[in-house]
């Protein structure tokens, strides 16, 4: 397979602001020439964040994993940097840890205030 925009950073034109921002690839395109980004901010005060390191891109900028874009290949205007395959490695490991505990949360996680039924014999004690 051809990794083109996969640990890419681009520049790209953010539709909805109507803005120039910084992301990263973290797909391919798809059959409708969609990527999937992170967003690059240059801090930012939430804890599901990684660094970036300085010699990969300027300043103290940090790669925001909840905050994903999916747009479309036309929004790029130019590749910035790649980065190393350990750090996209790290990336993508975090990024399941973090869906798979919000499918716990969502799906497994024991509800409060609900009734556990217990069935014996074809009837049903509280």
């Amino acid at each position: 397979m051809n990794k083109k925009y996969i640990g890419s950073i681009f520049q790209i034109f953010h539709p909805l602001e109507k803005s120039e921002i910084y992301a990263l690839a973290i797909s391919e395109r798809d059959i409708n020439n969609n990527l999937e980004f992170l967003l690059i901010e240059k801090s930012s005060k939430d804890k599901n964040i990684i660094l970036l390191p300085k010699d990969t891109f300027s300043n103290d900028y940090v790669i925001n994993l909840k905050k994903r874009l999916i747009l479309n290949k036309n929004v790029i205007i130019k590749k910035i940097a790649k980065i190393e395959f350990k750090l996209l490695e790290n990336i993508l490991r975090e990024l399941v840890l973090l869906e798979t505990k919000r499918y716990y949360n969502y799906i497994h996680k024991p509800k409060k205030n609900k009734k556990n039924k217990i069935n014996y014999a074809g009837r049903i004690f509280n």
